[in-house]
């Protein structure tokens, strides 16, 4: 009979008294078989050993990768945001002149204490419906000829819409009317609406309500605030010198005024309401709509800025170069919303023809797909163009009047596409080719240029950059 491996072990382990020999194992009902026995033999003398066991090894690796799972995706969507503006600036190549970056203006009111005269309110009974049974209105004039006309919104408790149109009259003044629905008499009396005059050539409306945390819904006031132009004496598009706004929760809409109002500046703003323009022609216009799509068709000599988050951007942008040496500029960001905009390029001015000039688009978003289609553009013009995302597709559609260079990017495992169109015909009509030379391919990556030949000696080298990850790039040639 073979005996127990754990038994003889155990002997061996006990303590010897030399006089009476070992000292006896205790007594145990039933030894365990053999086979379950796995037996350890200490290598460095006796003591107590510590042991991991393969479960708590894979439990620390569990909450490792999960840790970094965790960081990973709270740090991810920044850093990708920020690589992708840096590819912007690295891939955005400069025209022959210096683009025009002009900051955004300051509104040159912000306090109730600044007001000049509260506004009269006549209410009106009839006005009420639904949610809100009163209503009130009044009107304002101011000139049409300022160097600004600025409308602001502060407080909690305000909310609505603003509208911009044109009557058919001539005249020197344009009408603010406004009209206000609420509940409760009280709000309506813890508001102050005034006309704001910082200066002899500044004028705007202030709307000013209580701040507070969680505002009782019975003091909301929902405000309709209505800015008509008048029509120009001169037959031409009426000139306004700059309009700003600063009203959050307020909508935007503007009417068909491309063709009869040309605004110098203009600077809105707004959170969690859209913004939308039937035709609004600006030289330079900046759009800020957190939480609001923007939407519409837009027409802008020099700088063009349309930004937004967790909304969509589709607009029709009317880009018009007057000067090659002052590129103009449209900017459209967003954050987890998708961008779609169809462009047109046109030249215009003394110092160009019907050819030439010099744009610069950029669209950057994430998490959302990119549209951004070029329709019309004038031969031997200069197009520093990029288009970024993440985890969405990117297209662009160039005309076919682009020349220059072109870099697509994405991850290795949706390598970005070049599609050539094989039938567009040479934009001069002289009969010429297009050549298109692939620099270098690897994954992820395509690099190239693009021309007509025998070249134009007018002819400029314009850029193209698009990148996006997870997802397919297209440039379509």
């Amino acid at each position: 009979m073979n005996p127990n491996p754990q038994n003889l072990f155990a002997a061996a382990a006990q303590p010897m008294d030399t006089t009476k020999g070992p000292v006896p194992e205790p007594v145990v009902a039933q030894d365990v078989p053999p086979s379950y026995y796995a037996v350890y033999v200490p290598l460095d003398g006796p003591g107590v050993i510590s042991l991991d066991r393969p479960r708590n090894v894979r439990r620390r690796r569990f909450w490792y990768f999960t840790a970094c799972a965790l960081l990973l995706l709270v740090f991810w969507r920044p850093l990708v945001y920020a690589v992708a503006k840096m590819f912007v600036k690295l891939t955005t190549k400069p025209g022959p002149g210096p683009f025009k970056d002009i900051s955004r203006p300051h509104l040159p009111a912000s306090d109730p204490s600044q007001c000049v005269g509260h506004v009269d309110w006549t209410p009106d009974p009839d006005g009420g419906h639904g949610l809100w049974p009163l209503h009130a209105t009044t009107s304002l004039r101011f000139p049409v000829d300022a160097n600004e006309l600025f409308f602001l919104a502060q407080g909690s408790l305000s909310h609505g819409a603003f509208e911009v149109s044109q009557f058919h009259d001539v005249g020197t003044d344009a009408v603010v009317d406004i009209e206000v629905w609420y509940k409760n008499e009280d709000a309506l009396g813890d508001a102050t609406v005034c006309r704001l005059h910082p200066s002899a050539s500044e004028h705007g409306l202030g709307i000013f309500t209580p701040r507070w945390e969680h505002p009782h819904r019975d003091l909301q006031l929902h405000f309709h605030v209505h800015l008509r132009l008048p029509a120009s004496s001169s037959g031409s598009a009426l000139s306004v010198n700059k309009l700003s706004t600063n009203l959050p929760l307020f909508s935007h809409h503007f009417s068909e005024l491309a063709d009869k109002v040309l605004f110098k500046s203009i600077d809105l703003r707004s959170t969690n309401a859209p913004m939308t323009a039937d035709s609004l022609n600006a030289n330079v216009a900046s759009l800020r709509a957190v939480n609001g799509k923007i939407e519409g068709s837009f027409t802008s000599s020099t700088t063009l800025d349309l930004t937004t988050d967790n909304a969509p951007i589709r607009v029709h942008v009317n880009l018009i170069n007057k000067d090659e040496r002052d590129g103009t500029v449209l900017r459209m960001n967003s954050r987890n919303g998708d961008i779609k905009a169809n462009v047109d390029l046109e030249t215009a001015g003394d110092h160009l023809d019907l050819n030439g000039g010099a744009f610069r688009v950029e669209a950057m978003t994430y998490n959302a797909p990119v549209e951004l289609a070029f329709i019309n553009a004038p031969a031997h013009s200069l197009l520093n163009a990029s288009a970024v995302s993440s985890n969405a597709p990117v297209r662009v559609l160039a005309h076919p009047t682009f020349e220059g260079t072109f870099e697509l990017h994405s991850s290795w495992y949706t390598p970005p596409s070049l599609i050539q169109n094989k039938t567009v015909e040479d934009p001069l009509g002289w009969g010429r080719k297009r050549d298109t030379q692939i620099t270098r391919m690897e994954k992820g990556a395509i690099r190239g240029k693009t021309a007509w030949t025998p070249a134009h000696p007018d002819a400029k080298n314009g850029h193209i950059g698009l990148e996006t990850t997870n997802s397919r790039g297209v440039l379509v040639l």
